[in-house]
């Protein structure tokens, strides 16, 4: 059908009876309208009143703060707000057909997919657990109204894919050697040792006597915390703000592209402080025209 078919003319045809007939259409299970006109059909079709399209082949989720998207939902009538549109899952089923029982996983609507009278249906961890961890199917449950018509389909995904719910957080407890680079936070523990770069999505913290050889870059906060010999061998980027403890020795610059950064007393650092919001120094050993504050723009 080339043409969007009228929320008046959709009804119309359900009214009718013509439903079936007049979109040829067959993304959903049933549609009800206030004649108590139903239609069952079984194919998919995205030119339909509620095109349903299967982008399960990319999905993917990695990790607990993953998701992805299984669906693309298309209002072909125009009128279907996010609102009035449901998704529930009815089961995930493992590469092997074995049925997961109470998977850690949540489907939702997300209407930043997609333009305009499209709505995507994501997928995503809702705890931390490793139940899984192979490719499955997931079956689904939609629902949509609009006026006096109601739409409801179910529909499975063509492909299996691989699904993920452990933690993608690393904790350094002892002496670790190898870059570190995860979506999550990184903490490396009390008088531990990280031999290479960290990088994070999240936070990064350092316990008393720590110590990493190699850069940290960081989408959180990072807190290198004293007193101690604790000791960063490399530059610190941070997303937010950087706080250097007591006696934290820092061989290398420190940029915070967004936050604050705040030097405690007989912190030292080698190379540059620079900060897009203030520098708060309470007595550390960094030379005052080595530190920039209130700058636009900071890159590492």
């Amino acid at each position: 059908m080339g043409e969007k078919l009228t929320r008046r003319a959709a009804l119309a045809c359900l009214g009718s009876g013509a439903l079936a007939m007049g979109l040829g259409s067959s993304a959903f299970t049933s549609v009800e309208a206030s004649r108590g006109v139903a239609v069952n059909i079984a194919d998919q079709d995205e030119t339909a009143l509620l095109g349903i399209a299967d982008e399960s082949g990319s999905a993917e989720i990695t990790d607990s703060d993953d998701s992805t998207v299984l669906f693309e939902l298309i209002d072909n009538v125009g009128g279907i707000l996010e609102g009035n549109l449901s998704v529930t899952m009815v089961r995930v089923t493992q590469s092997d057909g074995t049925v997961v029982q109470n998977p850690p996983l949540t489907a939702s609507i997300d209407e930043t997919v997609g333009g305009a009278d499209q709505f995507g249906v994501r997928l995503r961890c809702n705890s931390t657990t490793d139940s899984l961890g192979d490719s499955y199917r997931v079956r689904l449950q939609f629902s949509a109204t609009a006026d006096n018509a109601s739409i409801d389909a179910e529909r499975v995904t063509t492909s299996a894919f691989p699904i993920s719910c452990e933690s993608s957080d690393v904790v350094v407890d002892g002496k670790e050697n190898g870059n570190i680079d995860t979506s999550g936070s990184v903490d490396v523990t009390k008088n531990s040792t990280q031999n290479g770069d960290v990088s994070a999505n999240g936070s990064v913290s350092v316990g008393k006597n720590g110590t990493v050889n190699g850069s940290i870059d960081a989408g959180g906060i990072v807190t290198l915390t004293g007193p101690g010999s604790t000791t960063i061998n490399g530059d610190i980027c941070a997303s937010s703000d950087i706080v250097v403890g007591k006696n934290v020795r820092v061989n290398g610059s420190v940029r915070s592209k967004n936050g604050s950064v705040t030097l405690e007393k007989n912190a030292r650092v080698t190379g540059e402080v620079v900060a897009n919001q203030s520098v708060q120094d309470n007595g550390s050993k960094v030379p005052e025209s080595r530190i920039s504050e209130n700058v636009s723009n900071v890159s590492c």
